[in-house]
């Protein structure tokens, strides 16, 4: 999905890796597009214009955008693209290449997925390399999942890789996902249970004018983006996180256990939109692992200007949930007198 895989392309057919070389071997389509293959863009393929858009509105039946490498990348094209596709009408998934090295950050990248695209169609956990053990790799693959669950509903959560390492790290994990999305650069399709099929980046697209990733969908498009329910405020498993003042108790809320759901929370309000912090702004930074668990950070932000994605309130005061511009990275919830109005 990254420019790695053209990198690990070139690896391949130079000195014939094994293992993950298997599945990413070097098979090209030549043929047309047709209304089964799905196409996934990052900033690797630059900016979208409204000539590209409005043809890729008739060329495929929606496409697959990244979102962010990690939680500390957030993807240059993302917002722009966005903006272009949702103008022409293309339904579109979000994906996040996962970097996360323990079930807490695995669980913040899943938060920060769905808070920078809360209206996409659908989500995809990209995970295809790792430094984790196998058990400690599957344990935060669930809980992936488990924490974006709550906050989509019945969107579909998918999750993505190539088969032997889906096999070694996130097999157990698996079941919990609503689909796989098998990556497999192989001439014959591969018998595991899948919904897409990602088996090429060569795929000439005339829309864009450029080879790029392709996959062809092996379920009816409107599982993908047909209608969904209301996400849902009572689930068990990890909660939708407000932020708390770290001088007080939430008597609101609780909570069965550190990994079950905190119920009574307050309402979250999606945003998408730059706002400037105050230049002598001086403000605690609540975080969202947990209502009850705040950052223990003060940050004098000098002006800065972030992206804020979410707003809530909490005893009669509105927080931000703020990350920045440049990198993606999460801020956390910011009470709204540090911002300029």
């Amino acid at each position: 999905m990254i420019k790695f895989k053209s990198i690990l392309m070139m690896l391949i057919t130079s000195i014939g890796l094994s293992g993950a070389a298997v599945a990413m071997g070097n098979y090209a389509t030549a043929h047309a597009a047709s209304t089964d293959n799905v196409y996934d863009l990052s900033e690797w393929q630059g900016k979208l214009s409204d000539n590209k858009a409005k043809k890729l509105s008739s060329e495929v039946p929606f496409v697959i955008l990244r979102v962010q490498y990690g939680t500390r990348h957030y993807d240059k094209t993302f917002n722009h693209n966005k903006a272009m596709i949702e103008k022409y009408g293309v339904p579109y998934g979000v994906y996040s290449y996962s970097r996360y090295t323990s079930k807490s950050s695995a669980a913040s990248e899943a938060r920060d997925l769905y808070y920078r695209a809360p209206n996409a169609k659908f989500y995809v956990n990209d995970f295809e390399s790792t430094y984790l053990s196998r058990s400690a790799a599957r344990a935060a693959t669930l809980q992936w999942v488990q924490t974006l669950r709550p906050l989509v509903g019945n969107k579909k959560i998918l999750f993505y890789s190539y088969q032997s390492f889906m096999k070694a790290y996130a097999k157990s994990a698996l079941s919990a996902y609503d689909g796989y999305w098998l990556a497999a650069y192989t001439k014959h399709e591969p018998s595991v249970s899948h919904v897409l099929w990602q088996y090429t980046d060569r795929y000439y697209s005339a829309a864009l004018n450029k080879k790029v990733d392709a996959s062809k969908m092996r379920t009816d498009q409107s599982w993908f983006i047909g209608d969904v329910a209301t996400p849902s405020s009572n689930n068990n498993i990890t909660a939708v996180s407000t932020p708390t003042e770290p001088t007080q108790t939430t008597t609101s809320t609780s909570t069965t256990d550190s990994n079950n759901t905190t119920s009574g929370i307050p309402a979250i309000q999606n945003m998408d939109k730059t706002m400037t912090i105050s230049s002598n702004a001086t403000q605690n930074i609540y975080g969202d692992n947990q209502a009850t668990l705040p950052v223990d950070t003060t940050i004098n932000y000098q002006g800065m200007q972030v992206a804020v994605v979410a707003q809530s309130k909490y005893n009669g005061k509105t927080y931000y949930l703020a990350t920045s511009i440049y990198s993606g990275n999460r801020i956390g919830w910011i009470a709204s007198d540090a911002f300029n109005k």
